[in-house]
């Protein structure tokens, strides 16, 4: 960077604001930059401590619950006005040369602070559809970057920009073959993995009760045929457990069941097709390995924004979408029988869908916005 020298990154609530703003902020280092990561949301004290596990400065800001909540007005205003306080004491003293917030109402005192102190704001949306916070900052903004092309473009009020999404580098940096994978796997979970179509299912951060019921029931007919990878949410660990017991299905049968993983890399290089929701990560993490999705968007996202998410990845031929409301054993039984019997089909698709545009998501935005500085 011959121009961008101290950057602040807001981010914040879930994963996909927080993991995004954190890729960026370790490539930054990593090219002899210093970032401020300024945190916030319900998550704040877990992802400090996972932002300084990588030696990033951090400031974690005051809660600030949504004001959509009831009751919670007073405690939204007061968190509001403490952490812009704070976002802009802390900004006079770092002295950044630009800001870029990663979406979610939890940046508004920080991109308030920056707008004060003349700190040149950018933008980042993870998602097809730009969220509303995004779309009231961009009035503000040099620049929104997004990881897909937005279907409400429209509606923002600065350029806007693919950039893609900037992907954790232990996730993306650990490609390698379906049996060096297997290998791998073996050594972490005692896994006996046969060459059969693998199907990594995925129900989110929290689990989703409904496709860990229809993948439990259409599984029977994938014994011996096909393997699953069934990552099925800690809280849903034991109740998907008994359900596969249930149905006298094991490791011996090709069912690997899991709360959660944190070797996603080596999962992504060994399976064939994924089952899941489609949150921006997840979209942008199928593409760039080349896999298959059959996506069921969360019915109850914001704006529907992973239907946006799902649509786009079916238009590049790597997905097919499912309603939440269709998910069902006799479906997913439907889409087993398919798959055992033309598994070379679903392989191809995925293959023929990869993009390296997010492997390189972080650089891009940095480069990018060094360049807009310097002009």
């Amino acid at each position: 960077m011959d121009n961008l020298k101290k950057i602040v990154i807001s981010c914040g609530g879930t994963g996909g604001h927080f993991y995004p703003g954190l890729s960026i902020a370790r490539r930054f280092m990593e090219l002899g930059g210093t970032p401020l990561l300024m945190l916030s949301g319900v998550n704040v004290e877990k992802q400090t401590q996972i932002a300084r596990g990588f030696e990033i400065p951090v400031l974690p800001l005051p809660p600030m619950p949504s004001p959509n909540r009831p009751g919670k007005i007073f405690q939204f205003i007061k968190g509001a006005a403490t952490g812009y306080c704070k976002a802009v004491k802390t900004m006079k003293a770092f002295e950044p040369q630009a800001f870029i917030g990663m979406g979610s109402f939890t940046s508004l005192p920080t991109v308030s602070a920056a707008k004060r102190l003349n700190v040149p704001v950018f933008l980042h949306d993870g998602n097809a559809r730009a969220g509303r916070a995004n779309r009231i900052f961009s009035r503000w903004a040099k620049e929104m970057f997004s990881a897909f092309p937005l279907v409400n473009q429209n509606c923002v009020k600065c350029p806007a920009t693919v950039s893609g999404m900037p992907l954790r580098p232990e996730v993306v940096m650990r490609k390698m073959s379906k049996n060096d994978a297997a290998t791998a796997l073996k050594q972490i979970y005692n896994w006996q993995l046969n060459n059969n179509f693998t199907i990594l299912v995925m129900g989110g951060s929290q689990g989703a009760r409904t496709i860990n019921n229809a993948v439990a029931e259409a599984a029977q007919i994938c014994r011996g045929k096909l393997n699953i990878i069934h990552l099925c949410g800690e809280k849903l660990f034991r109740e998907t457990g008994e359900k596969y017991k249930s149905l006298n299905l094991g490791e011996g049968d090709g069912i690997f069941l899991l709360p959660f993983s944190p070797h996603m890399g080596e999962l992504y290089s060994v399976c064939d097709m994924i089952i899941g929701r489609s949150g921006g990560s997840s979209v942008a993490e199928l593409l760039s390995f080349g896999r298959f999705g059959v996506l069921i968007p969360y019915p109850f996202a914001a704006e529907l924004h992973q239907n946006d998410n799902a649509q786009f990845a079916q238009q590049c031929g790597a997905a097919e979408v499912i309603d939440n409301s269709n998910v069902s054993g006799t479906e997913f039984q439907k889409l087993f029988e398919s798959i055992i019997a033309n598994p070379e089909k679903y392989r191809q698709m995925g293959r023929n869908a990869q993009t390296d545009i997010h492997r390189n998501a972080a650089d891009f935005i940095l480069r990018k916005i060094d360049e807009v500085i310097a002009g």
